[in-house]
């Protein structure tokens, strides 16, 4: 086919978030899941420390910075405190998160081994503008969109990815054996991909079409 493979030599151009045992804005504990915003700034779902960190792009090489400079789901860098309730400060294990074209950021929360924990969270692009403008390293979320007992549907159950469809409006969420398209606004599944019983997908995504 003409095909020429890239080549490597094996070794990492840049390490992002190493993980030892202390909680930094240059750390990470069982990092989930990673997404990029509209200005190119990485975003890394931190499960183990409860967080969510972004690392700013760097406009001379063209990559990401290596220390974050903004946190969501804790008030400090060296906090991994866990929610235990419905704080909107606060996150337990983020699995997944994604932004939008409008700079809100959308955090899939897995919760615990009950899922009765389990949480969709988004934090306001407007919110987080600000809050970068004066300074701040980090905002609380704006909403939350809970499990609804007895609607399987509607049920996030220990939810594993999450990805923006801008095309139709909602975002996809997917827990054990299905595909949801929520809307966000009206707290409602608009469409259902498998019944639960098919097994667990391995992660969710969209093509350009």
């Amino acid at each position: 086919s003409g095909f020429s493979p890239p080549l490597t030599d094996g070794t990492a151009d840049l390490v992002i978030a190493s993980c030892p045992s202390n909680v930094a804005s240059a750390t990470c504990s069982g990092p989930a899941r990673v997404a990029v915003d509209g200005a190119n700034n990485l975003l890394v779902a931190d499960d183990w420390n409860n967080r969510v960190l972004r690392f700013s792009r760097d406009p001379v090489k063209g990559w990401p910075k290596t220390t974050a400079d903004f946190v969501l789901g804790q008030t400090a860098f060296n906090q991994s405190n866990q929610r235990t309730g419905d704080e909107l400060d606060r996150l337990r294990r983020p699995v997944a998160v994604r932004a939008d074209a409008a700079g809100n950021v959308y955090v899939l929360e897995w919760g615990d081994e009950t899922g009765n924990l389990s949480r969709l969270v988004k934090y306001s692009g407007a919110s987080i503008a600000t809050a970068l403008a004066q300074g701040k390293i980090t905002v609380a979320a704006t909403k939350k969109l809970l499990p609804r007992a007895g609607d399987p549907a509607a049920f996030l159950w220990q939810p594993k990815a999450l990805a923006v469809d801008a095309a139709r409006g909602g975002l996809w969420v997917e827990r054990t054996g299905m595909a949801l398209l929520v809307d966000f606004a009206t707290e409602t599944v608009t469409r259902q991909i498998g019944n639960g019983n098919v097994g667990n997908f391995r992660g969710l995504d969209l093509d350009s079409a």
